[in-house]
């Protein structure tokens, strides 16, 4: 075969283009395999990145709040049993207690089952909606009332939309 005046050798040819491929396959191809792998790399730790910009507000607030002095002793209040027919007293006083706290109370019911039921106490039903700082200052204050027995559920779920929590609690009252 001629080319432009000289003779092409087929097996030249042949060596060429498989070095060249070889050059390819060898060199070429991993690198853009290593190259895709950094990338991938570079994304999540620019996601990590971002995650700890977002929660960096967050962990300089609790390690102001960390150095701050302790709360006082918790609210221990001997038991004291609701007299029937006074639910009023309490949800008065739980509204009370959320109001104070920037606690907005969505829900506030007792359980007609535990009503039935002559326990000697009865099972409420609470959805509230509020700050996380605010709700651990409602919980504290919640301690201090003696009708309070135990408080079976505690769910907190988060709205990121405005960084309030969602939370449903089921507690038990004692009852005369």
């Amino acid at each position: 075969m001629k080319v432009g005046g000289q003779q092409i050798n087929v097996t030249n040819l042949v060596i060429c283009t498989v070095g060249i491929l070889i050059l390819v396959v060898v060199g070429i191809f991993p690198a853009h395999q290593t190259l895709k792998e950094l990338d991938q790399k570079i994304a999540a730790l620019q996601y990590q990145v971002k995650e700890q910009n977002l929660l960096f507000p967050l962990f300089v607030q609790l390690l102001q709040r960390s150095r701050q002095e302790a709360p006082p002793l918790l609210p221990a209040p001997e038991p004291k049993k609701l007299p029937r027919g006074e639910t009023a007293v309490l949800t008065n006083l739980f509204r009370e207690i959320a109001d104070t706290n920037n606690i907005a109370v969505e829900s506030l019911r007792p359980d007609v089952e535990s009503l039935i039921a002559a326990s000697g106490r009865f099972k409420m039903l609470a959805e509230l909606s509020g700050g996380f700082y605010d709700l651990r200052s409602f919980l504290i204050q919640l301690g201090g009332i003696p009708y309070l027995g135990d408080i079976e559920h505690l769910r907190l779920q988060s709205a990121t939309e405005d960084r309030t929590l969602q939370v449903t609690m089921r507690f038990w009252v004692l009852q005369e």
